[in-house]
């Protein structure tokens, strides 16, 4: 995962509505991806419906939540409402409907994202799923 395509991400989300409704949806998304794509590598079959991110996690086999568990800092992100964030699962639970609540906006009184704990999640998970040393080459490290 490239932290610096998403910093540049946020950075351009800045002033421009639409973009900054796009980032949160679609890192989201990207989440949901990464977890059913474990989903699948795990089980083989299509991982179903829905888009609730902690519930994907803990669908997953408990030695997959550790291997991913052991990528996630302890403290990856400061959160608005927290002092630190303690890993993966305060991430996906904080998290958990952000693609459907972001989505539907319009629905809800306010909407709340951290993104920044999001993207370290994201990394995470893709990182356990394919050591970073696979990726090497592709991603011009």
């Amino acid at each position: 995962m490239n932290r610096r395509a998403g910093s540049e991400a946020l950075e351009a989300a800045q002033g421009n509505e639409g973009l900054f409704l796009a980032v949160p949806i679609l890192l989201a998304l990207a989440v949901e991806i990464a977890l059913k794509a474990w989903l699948r590598k795990e089980t083989g079959a299509p991982p179903g419906k829905g888009h609730d991110l902690f519930k994907l996690f803990k669908t997953l086999s408990e030695d997959t939540q550790r291997r991913i568990s052991a990528r996630m800092p302890a403290a990856a992100a400061p959160a608005i409402f927290l002092e630190a964030a303690p890993g993966i699962e305060t991430a996906l639970f904080q998290n958990r409907n952000l693609f459907v609540d972001w989505r539907y906006g319009y629905e809800h009184a306010g909407v709340n994202a951290e993104t920044g704990i999001l993207f370290t999640a994201l990394e995470a998970i893709i990182d356990a799923y394919r050591p970073v040393e696979t990726w090497r080459g592709f991603i011009g490290e």
